[in-house]
C-alpha cells in the first residue's frame, strides 16, 4: 500500500462507477479482455464518477478554494503510448457528477491498456498547511482499470486495404506480411493486411468486440492462419531458436512466444522433421494446437 506524506480525502468522498465500452452504439460493461480486439478497432469508453468535491478540500486540509482536476491518464503497453484521455476541473458545491468519455484510436495501442482516474492537486499551493498536498499534481484519489487488448493473437498493427491494387490474390480475405529478420521490431516487421472488397472479413473485424457466430469463426480462421505463418516463417530461419534471448518486442520474440505456445515442449528441430516428413499431419496438428473453432 502506497503511502502519501500529506492528508488525504475518505474513500467514501468519491464513487467511481464502472467503465463502459460502446459497442455498435450500445454501452457494454468493460472486460477484462478482448481477445479479437485488433488496431482497427477504436475504443469509446464512458464512465460516471460521483464525488464531494467540499469534502475532499477539507479532509485534504486545503482552502475551500483549491483548484482540483479529476483526471483520467491512459497508457498501452503494447504500443508504448500514453496521454491524458480527459480532465474536468471539479467546483467547489458538496456534491457533483461527472460524465467522463474517452476515445483512443486502435492504432495507438495494443497489450494491455491501463485508465488511471486520478484526482489530483491542479496548482502549487504555497500556503497550504503542513499536512495538506502543496505541490501541483499531489494524487488525491486514484484507482486503475487494466483492459488486455490482445488474447492469442499476436502484437502487430493492421490495415485494410485493397488488394485488387496489390500483387495479392484479390479474393483473398488477409495477409501476414513478415519483413525484416528475427531481430526487428516487431511492430515494424509484421503487418496483417485486411482486404477491403472482403466484407465478412472486415465486418468480422469491425464486430470484434461482440461477433457474431459466423464472423467468430472468421477470426479463429485468422489467428489459426497468422499463428501457422508466424511458425512457418520460424521453421525457414535457420537459426531460430525459442530459447534464443531476443531483444524484446523484436519479430524473433514473438514467434518464440507463438511456437512456445503452439508446440509446448517440442524442439524446433523436432517440429521441422515433423514439417518436412509428415505435412499433412503438421498441418492437423497445427489446427489442433491453434484452438481453430473451438469457441464457436
Amino acid at each position: 500500500m502506497r503511502v502519501f506524506p500529506y492528508l488525504l480525502p475518505s474513500e467514501d468522498c468519491v464513487d467511481g462507477q464502472s467503465w463502459t465500452m460502446l459497442v455498435e452504439s450500445e454501452p457494454i460493461d468493460l472486460p477484462t479482455a478482448l481477445v479479437d480486439w485488433d488496431y482497427h478497432f477504436d475504443l469509446k469508453l464512458r464512465r460516471t464518477v460521483e464525488l464531494q468535491p467540499a469534502r475532499i478540500r477539507r479532509e485534504s486540509g486545503l482552502p475551500a478554494d483549491a483548484p482540483l482536476d479529476l483526471a483520467v491518464v491512459w497508457n498501452a503497453s503494447g504500443s508504448n503510448l500514453s496521454g491524458t484521455g480527459t480532465r474536468h476541473k471539479l467546483g467547489s458545491g458538496e456534491s457533483e457528477a461527472c460524465d467522463l468519455q474517452l476515445e483512443l484510436a486502435g492504432a495507438d495501442l495494443g497489450g494491455v491498456l491501463t485508465l488511471t482516474t486520478t484526482i489530483v492537486l491542479a496548482s502549487r499551493l504555497d500556503d497550504s498547511p503542513p499536512a495538506a498536498p502543496r505541490r501541483a499534481g499531489s494524487v488525491l484519489w486514484m484507482d486503475e482499470v487494466a483492459l488486455r487488448l490482445q488474447g492469442d493473437s499476436a502484437q502487430f498493427p493492421m490495415a485494410v486495404i485493397d488488394f485488387g491494387h496489390t500483387n495479392l490474390p484479390p479474393d483473398a480475405g488477409w495477409h501476414l506480411q513478415i519483413t525484416g529478420g528475427l531481430e526487428s521490431a516487431a511492430m515494424g516487421a509484421l503487418l496483417l493486411l485486411i482486404n477491403e472488397s472482403h466484407e465478412a472479413v472486415v465486418g468480422s473485424f469491425e464486430s470484434a468486440a461482440r461477433p457474431k457466430p459466423a464472423q467468430r469463426a472468421i477470426l479463429s480462421a485468422v489467428r489459426a492462419d497468422v499463428a501457422r505463418t508466424l511458425i512457418e516463417y520460424s521453421l525457414e530461419c535457420e537459426d531460430f531458436e525459442v530459447a534464443a534471448d531476443y531483444p524484446e518486442g523484436s519479430l524473433g520474440s514473438a514467434c518464440s512466444d507463438v511456437f512456445e505456445k503452439v508446440f509446448d515442449g517440442r524442439s524446433v528441430a523436432d517440429v521441422r522433421l515433423l514439417r518436412e516428413h509428415s505435412p499433412g499431419l503438421f498441418s492437423s496438428e497445427l489446427q489442433a494446437r491453434t484452438s481453430l473453432f473451438r469457441e464457436i
